[in-house]
């Protein structure tokens, strides 16, 4: 079974709120329903999403948190990040 968009959404809402306690609605706006369609996952949606608004690791206190370790993943898979 597909996942919803308004389910990938909220998931890739509460991925943002994990690490800044903002969510998606508090970043600068993009284009969700096309990473939705492209098949990003919630965590990569999440990781562009905060990328995008100027958040990167090295804004992160913790260096093991999932998303400094997932984020040097997807960058190292996208040079381009």
């Amino acid at each position: 079974m597909t996942q919803t968009f308004e389910h990938w959404y909220a998931e890739v809402d509460q991925a943002v709120q994990d690490v800044i306690t903002l969510g998606v609605d508090d970043l600068p706006d993009m284009d969700y329903m096309s990473m939705y369609e492209d098949g990003e996952t919630p965590a990569q949606a999440a990781q562009i999403a905060l990328f995008n608004a100027g958040y990167t690791p090295d804004d992160d206190p913790d260096p093991d948190s999932t998303y400094t370790q997932e984020f040097d993943e997807f960058t190292d898979a996208d040079p381009g990040l």
